[in-house]
């Protein structure tokens, strides 16, 4: 049996977009536009995992989480914020009872991986595929061994509170992952570079597990590129 994950958004694009990548990785989709039909959905569906966007119609996400987390039903279903701005996220994420968050826009692999990763070992193990160029083939394995050195000095960092360093690895990575396709090491970079700069401890915490689990489960496809040969 398939996964249900309740969607809570109240934009159509972002339903739709959202509902075809999760449904393509195999999963059942059930969609809700206001926090109260979400709290009603997630009642009577019981969904193994809940994405809630913060700024809904009615009642906040917020405010959703906060009841979902009380009712005796529905307390034990994750619940992730989705938000398209990472201030503050990583503190109301504990303050709300969440059991995590998701920056939008998210690049796909790296967004099912992290779905995967909250439904647990029942989930469908999604392997992070991208397609790189054949031409820098011989550059992959350098890429790789530097990505994984970064994480761990990250950690390291992390532990003695060496927010310049883990600043320095975020700014790097911002400009590292197009050339290779790897994109999810930009959107990192961006998200490491901010939470470095305004010191949350915390939210570096949550980063830098993801950042590994993805390396785990990186599926690396050699292609021939059209044109140019370049990697778009």
């Amino acid at each position: 049996m398939s996964n249900k994950i309740l969607l809570v958004d109240d934009e159509a694009d972002i339903i739709n977009i959202v509902s075809f990548r999760l449904k393509k990785a195999g999963y059942d989709v059930i969609v809700a536009a206001t926090g109260i039909d979400a709290l009603a959905k997630a009642i009577t569906e019981l969904p193994e995992l809940i994405l809630l966007d913060i700024n809904l119609p009615q009642m906040s996400g917020y405010e959703v989480c906060s009841r979902l987390k009380s009712a005796e039903e529905t307390k034990k279903i994750p619940v992730i914020f989705m938000s398209a701005s990472a201030e503050n996220i990583s503190e109301n994420t504990r303050k709300y009872g969440a059991d995590g968050f998701i920056i939008k826009p998210f690049e796909t692999e790296s967004f099912i991986s992290k779905i995967s990763e909250y439904l647990g070992s029942s989930a469908k193990i999604v392997k992070n595929t991208v397609e790189v160029d054949e031409n820098i083939k011989e550059l992959m394995p350098k890429f790789m061994q530097e990505k994984n050195k970064n994480i761990a000095e990250l950690k390291e960092a992390l532990e003695k509170n060496d927010f310049e360093t883990i600043q320095r690895i975020g700014h790097a990575w911002r400009g590292g992952g197009s050339l290779y396709n790897v994109h999810f090491v930009t959107e990192k970079g961006i998200l490491l570079e901010a939470a470095a700069k305004n010191r949350k401890a915390q939210e570096i915490r949550i980063l830098i597990p993801e950042i590994g689990n993805y390396f785990n489960n990186l599926d690396i496809k050699y292609i021939k590129a059209p044109g140019n040969g370049k990697t778009l």
